[in-house]
Parts: C-alpha cells; sequence; structure tokens
C-alpha cells in the first residue's frame, strides 16, 4: 500500500496543516510530487496565495484545489494518518520500513540498500518475513 509521505513542521512555522491540505489536494489529482517538490523548498512560502500559485504551476484544477484545501477536506485522514504513524512509532522522519521492520536512526544509503538486499534475499530462503538480521537496523 502507497501512501504519500507526511509533510510536517514545527508549530512556529506558519501553514503546515494547509500545507499537508494542499499536498493531499494535489495528490488528489496525481500531482503529488510536483507539489512536494514546490512545497519543500527554501523559499516557498505556505499562505494560501502561494499554495494556488504552486497549484496553477502544476496545472492543478485551481477551483477544486482551493475548495479542497480551505474546506480541510483532507484532514481527518491525515489526523488518522498521523494517529497511526505514532502507535507505529513513527515519531520523527525520515522512518523506513524494510518488509515490516522499522530502521530507526540516520541510516545512510548503503544501509538501507543492505536491509532491502537481505529482505529480498530472504524472500525465498525459509526465513520469517519482517525479521532481517539485527545489524541492518540501526538504533536510535
Amino acid at each position: 500500500m502507497f501512501t504519500s509521505p507526511i509533510i510536517t513542521a514545527d508549530d512556529h512555522v506558519p501553514g503546515p496543516e494547509q500545507a499537508a491540505e494542499a499536498a493531499e489536494a494535489a495528490a488528489a489529482q496525481g500531482k503529488f510530487w510536483a507539489m512536494y517538490e514546490l512545497l519543500l523548498r527554501p523559499s516557498s512560502s505556505l499562505d494560501l496565495n502561494s499554495l494556488v500559485g504552486y497549484a496553477e504551476r502544476i496545472d492543478l484544477d485551481t477551483g477544486r484545489f482551493i475548495s479542497e484545501v480551505t474546506s480541510n477536506a483532507y484532514a481527518a485522514r491525515m489526523e488518522r494518518d498521523v494517529r497511526e504513524g505514532v502507535r507505529n512509532g513513527v515519531n520523527a522522519t525520515p522512518k523506513f520500513y524494510v518488509d515490516g521492520t522499522r530502521l530507526d536512526g540516520h541510516l545512510p544509503l548503503e544501509g538501507l540498500m543492505t536491509a532491502v538486499r537481505v529482505a529480498v534475499g530472504q524472500a525465498g530462503s525459509g526465513i520469517p518475513r519482517g525479521h532481517p538480521p539485527a545489524t541492518t537496523a540501526r538504533p536510535r
């Protein structure tokens, strides 16, 4: 199952919830990654006018976009996603899961690739899924 990354920000940053709504509204029109790239630029503003400008830039149906963002159309689902993440120990990003195993802490690319290789190698080995060797997961 694919779920889009959760976009979060500290409470003192203006508009993180609205930016998350914007990302979800863009996803509903098949443009999540294009919006994601715009939202995460250092110079990005998160006010509604800026978000609408980003929507126009990536050719979204702006009427639909504005309606969904201003009505908080995705708020309940985003709140459920956050609660589910907390229940599963996701208290920060990035957080990686490989074959059901959570990999905590800073994980260099090679460490992530090793975890994937181990999981792929175990696929037909009779080793229970979700249990790569402990050396692939790094404690926080």
